[in-house]
């Protein structure tokens, strides 16, 4: 067997290998009850701090780390929606420094 019909096997063996690792990761990821629970706990504490911060009208500048960090993961894990509403208007506040 020439070497480059081996080399054309393992190479799309092993690609095929990586595609469907990657698939199943996502599909894992998209499916998880545990992913559900902390995206529903993600999105309700992002719509009672950012409430707040709306109510306030204002916002310090760690804590928007803290509210940009939370939509991140929130995000990562499939949630958008009314929350990206709530940050995208948060982000907007004027900022305080601590």
């Amino acid at each position: 067997m020439p070497p480059e019909v081996l080399i054309a096997i393992i190479g799309s063996s092993a690609l095929f290998s990586f595609i469907q690792f990657i698939i199943t990761r996502i599909d894992n990821k998209r499916n998880n009850p545990l992913n559900d629970a902390v995206k529903a706990l993600l999105r309700d504490r992002l719509i009672h701090i950012c409430s707040g911060y709306l109510r306030n009208g204002e916002i310090r500048v760690n804590d928007l780390d803290t509210v940009i960090s939370l939509y991140t993961s929130y995000k990562e894990l499939g949630g958008n929606g009314f929350v990206t509403e709530l940050v995208d208007q948060v982000t907007e506040l004027p900022k305080i420094h601590n």
